[in-house]
């Protein structure tokens, strides 16, 4: 599979996606509004559903039925050493598992997931539990 997503305008403009979607942006500390996507919406959305397709994915080819959720939070940083960046934090929480197999297999996600591959390097990225 394969795509291309092409952006107008940076962060105040849209993004067209070879297969037709398109959206509409809006930079992230200038306009807030649930009708546009900002890129902090972007990768923690990409992250998000990835990482918890990871883990379900482990599951099945375990054969454990076990509903899962993974919720990113993300937020913009700006500081001397690293200008502006974003923090992102994916609270994993798994039905009837405890803190350590929770996180366990979060770890374990994270090494297999194609959006944490590109972003398990970077400082400001982490795993946390959360209950189910």
């Amino acid at each position: 599979m394969r795509f291309d997503i092409t952006n107008y305008g940076g962060t105040d403009g849209k993004i067209e996606v070879s297969d037709g979607m398109e959206l509409d942006l809006k930079p992230p500390f200038i306009e807030k509004s649930s009708e546009h996507m900002t890129p902090m919406h972007l990768i923690g959305m990409a992250w998000s559903a990835c990482l918890n397709s990871t883990i379900v994915s482990i599951f099945e080819a375990n054969k454990i039925i076990k509903d899962s959720r993974v919720r990113v939070s993300i937020e913009s940083k700006r500081n001397r050493e690293h200008g502006l960046h974003y923090q992102l934090k994916a609270y994993v929480a798994i039905e009837d598992y405890d803190e350590k197999e929770t996180l366990q297999v979060a770890h374990h996600a994270h090494r297999l997931c194609p959006i944490s591959k590109l972003i398990a390097e970077n400082p400001f990225v982490s795993l946390a539990y959360e209950k189910y």
